[in-house]
C-alpha cells in the first residue's frame, strides 16, 4: 500500500500543470501581502487602532488605552447627534422614521463593533513583551498574523479552485486509471485509497504554500510579529426583535493566535476532505466525465456570494455547505456578524462537514460492494 502512494505523489507532483497549480498558490500568497495587506477596507478596526497607539507602546500604555476603549459612554453622544440629524435634515429629506432607525441602529451596531474589536486587540496586545510590541502588531500586519488575517481572503477561497482542478487532473487526465471505477477489487480500491490520500496531502500543501508565502511576505514587510498574542473573537449573538444583542454585554472573547492558525488548518482539512469525497464518489459513478466536478467547482462558487446582512435569513442556512468556505470570517466570528445569521458558527460547521464525510464515505462504500458483487457475478 505504502508504495502505491509513493508510486501516485510522484506521478501527481511529476505533472507539469500541478506544479503551475503550486506556483499560482505562491503567487497568490504575495499577491495578498502586497494588495489586500494594504488596501483601504482591510479589517474593520485599522483606522481605529491607528489612531490610538501610543509612541512608547509599553505595557503601561495598552492598559490604559484598553481602559479607555471599554468606555462606552460617548455611543450615547453618537446617537444624540445622529438623532439631531434626522430632526433637523432627516425628516426634510422625508427619510421615514423606520428607515432611519434601522440604518442607525446598524450603523451604530458597526461602530461598536468597530470600537471594541479595538479594545479585545489592546486587551491581547497588553501580554507581547515590551521588546516586542509594534505598531505592525498593534495594525495586524505582522507575519504571524497575517496567516490567520489571510484565511479571511478571496486568495484564500481561490485556492480551493485550484485544489479541485488538481483533482480534475488526478482522474481525468490520468488516462491509465480510467478503470478505477471500483469494478475489480483489491489492486484498484488500493489505488483508490492512495488517490484520495494524494488528493488530501496536495489540497493541503497548496493551502502551507499560500500561507507560506503570505507569512514570508509580511515579515519581510512588517516583522515577524510574535505567537504570544491573543486575537479577537467575536461572540455569538442573540436576536430579538430582528434585532441583534450581544450576550452578556462581552462582544469579544480572546483565543490565543497558536490555537486560532490551529483551528483554521483543522477546518481546512475537513473541507479538503469533503471537496475530495465528493468529487472521488461523482467519478465512481460517472467515469472518465468531466461533468462530475461542476458540483465541487459549485460549491465554492457559491461560497463567493455574500449572505445579504439586511434580508431575513432562513434558519436553515447552516445546513448549506458553501457558507462556512471562508474559514477566517467562520473562526474569528465576522461570518455570523456580518452575515445576520447567528447559526453560522464554528459549531454548526463541523457537525455538517463531519456529517458529510461520514454520509460521502458511506455511499462509497456501498457503491464499491454493490460494484464488486456484480462484477463477481457477471464471472460466473
Amino acid at each position: 500500500m505504502l508504495n502505491i502512494l509513493i508510486y501516485e505523489i510522484k506521478k501527481f507532483f511529476s505533472s507539469r500543470t500541478v506544479r503551475i497549480f503550486f506556483l499560482i498558490s505562491v503567487c497568490l500568497g504575495i499577491g495578498y501581502s502586497f494588495l489586500d495587506m494594504d488596501s483601504s477596507n482591510m479589517g474593520t478596526k485599522e483606522s481605529t487602532s491607528s489612531l490610538l497607539i501610543s509612541k512608547t507602546l509599553d505595557s503601561g500604555d495598552i492598559n490604559i488605552l484598553r481602559e479607555k476603549l471599554s468606555n462606552k459612554s460617548q455611543w450615547s453622544d453618537f446617537s444624540k447627534i445622529s438623532s439631531i440629524w434626522y430632526l433637523e435634515k432627516g425628516q426634510q429629506q422625508d427619510v421615514p422614521p423606520k428607515y432611519f432607525a434601522f440604518r442607525n441602529y446598524f450603523g451604530l451596531l458597526d461602530g461598536m463593533y468597530s470600537y471594541f474589536y479595538t479594545a479585545s486587540l489592546y486587551s491581547g496586545a497588553s501580554k507581547v513583551p515590551d521588546n516586542k510590541l509594534s505598531a505592525n502588531i498593534l495594525d495586524e500586519k505582522s507575519g504571524f498574523q497575517s496567516i490567520f488575517s489571510s484565511t479571511k481572503s478571496k486568495s484564500f477561497q481561490i485556492i480551493y479552485i485550484l485544489f479541485i482542478l488538481s483533482i480534475f487532473n488526478i482522474f481525468i487526465n490520468d488516462k491509465k486509471n480510467y478503470s478505477v471505477n471500483l469494478l475489480i477489487p483489491g489492486s484498484d480500491a488500493k489505488i483508490l485509497f492512495a488517490k484520495y490520500i494524494c488528493i488530501i496531502l496536495t489540497g493541503v500543501s497548496m493551502f502551507i504554500s499560500f500561507l507560506t508565502a503570505v507569512f514570508l511576505s509580511n515579515s519581510l514587510r512588517y516583522g515577524f510579529g510574535t505567537l504570544s498574542l491573543d486575537v479577537p473573537i467575536f461572540q455569538t449573538y442573540i436576536q430579538k426583535n430582528g434585532f441583534q444583542i450581544i450576550e452578556n454585554g462581552n462582544w469579544f472573547i480572546n483565543r490565543s493566535l497558536v490555537n486560532t492558525i490551529l483551528i483554521s488548518l483543522f477546518c481546512i482539512i475537513l473541507i479538503l476532505n469533503v471537496i475530495a469525497l465528493l468529487s472521488i464518489f461523482l467519478n465512481q459513478l460517472f467515469p472518465a466525465k468531466r461533468i462530475v466536478f461542476f458540483p465541487s467547482l459549485l460549491l465554492v462558487i457559491f461560497s463567493l456570494i455574500p449572505t445579504g446582512r439586511y434580508s431575513l435569513v432562513s434558519e436553515y442556512n447552516k445546513f448549506v455547505p458553501w457558507n462556512y468556505l471562508n474559514v477566517g470570517q467562520l473562526i474569528s466570528g465576522e461570518l455570523n456578524y456580518w452575515s445576520g445569521n447567528r447559526n453560522l458558527n464554528l459549531g454548526n460547521f463541523i457537525f455538517l462537514y463531519s456529517l458529510l464525510i461520514l454520509i460521502l464515505s458511506t455511499f462509497i462504500l456501498v457503491l464499491w460492494r454493490y460494484k464488486h458483487s456484480e462484477k463477481h457475478y457477471l464471472s460466473f
